[in-house]
């Protein structure tokens, strides 16, 4: 079959250009394969998937055809630059040399955003390396580490040095008290810090909340249900530390009398915080 047969199948009859393999090194039907699907792209020859003009043609049709791209086109520097650039998703057909290169990566980011690492290979959300640098571009970078980086010590401490969240860090560092005990000693927490991010475990670990409310008075707040109903939780806390938290405390326990009188014995500035429905019972019980 000569060429101009080949020609006519391909684009009347939309036939795959695997069937004409001695023509997949023919331009003029290269081009006509990829025009009707992009990724015909795959069945032609290295040649030609390392040309410009092809893959661009083929990704007209479907931009994911520059996945059957060659090799040395997907690791062109601009070339892949000016297409991520467009369309974020391409990066994920980066070349093999570019897909854990860590200083194009950072020129993305800081070029294109955080987002561009999204469909990035897994290999470089899995650079330690990598991921301390780019945080210095943007904070945000840890939200696309791996799983393992976002229980890397030395990672969630960068990020919160250049002002990423705490809610970031893998849950094994949230539950883990002497590395957020570390990160007070740091004073990479701050006073207001919410603490709703931490772990189960440490919500009611009581002896972590005793040790660190008076300096962390929103840590009360993170604490379990269950410590929150707790009476002798709260009177464990000194005063006037115990007046700071009581609010918190369940609705029921701070209805009860009993948990009133001992609270006020400890710390008398929770007299102003009593229900004023219980005032003058607590007030009664108390001359008792």
């Amino acid at each position: 079959m000569d060429k101009k047969d080949v020609l006519k199948r391909i684009s009347a009859d939309k036939t795959s250009l695997d069937v004409f393999s001695e023509f997949n090194d023919d331009d003029k039907v290269v081009e006509a394969a990829v025009k009707n699907e992009g990724a015909q792209l795959q069945h032609a020859s290295d040649r030609l998937r390392n040309k410009k003009d092809i893959v661009l043609l083929a990704m007209r049709q479907d931009p994911h055809a520059l996945e059957h791209a060659g090799e040395e086109i997907r690791n062109h520097r601009d070339f892949m630059f000016k297409l991520i650039k467009k369309n974020k998703e391409l990066v994920q057909y980066l070349g093999e040399d570019l897909r854990v290169s860590e200083d194009y990566h950072l020129l993305l980011v800081e070029k294109l955003g955080e987002d561009v690492l999204e469909h990035a290979s897994k290999e470089i959300k899995d650079d330690k390396d990598f991921i301390i640098a780019a945080l210095k571009i943007d904070k945000n970078i840890i939200h696309r580490a791996s799983k393992r980086l976002r229980g890397d010590e030395d990672v969630v401490i960068a990020s919160l040095r250049w002002g990423g969240t705490e809610d970031a860090m893998g849950e094994s560092l949230k539950n883990d008290r002497a590395f957020i005990e570390t990160l007070m000693d740091k004073n990479l927490l701050t006073r207001e810090s919410p603490f709703d991010w931490l772990g189960p475990s440490l919500k009611q670990d009581k002896e972590f909340i005793w040790d660190h409310a008076e300096q962390y008075p929103k840590l009360i707040e993170a604490a379990s249900d269950k410590l929150k109903a707790t009476k002798s939780f709260f009177l464990k806390f000194p005063p006037p530390v115990l007046s700071q938290v009581f609010n918190h405390a369940h609705e029921e326990l701070k209805e009860d009398i009993n948990f009133l009188l001992e609270a006020l014995h400890i710390d008398p500035g929770v007299k102003e915080l009593i229900p004023k429905k219980l005032r003058k019972e607590v007030k009664k019980a108390k001359t008792k």
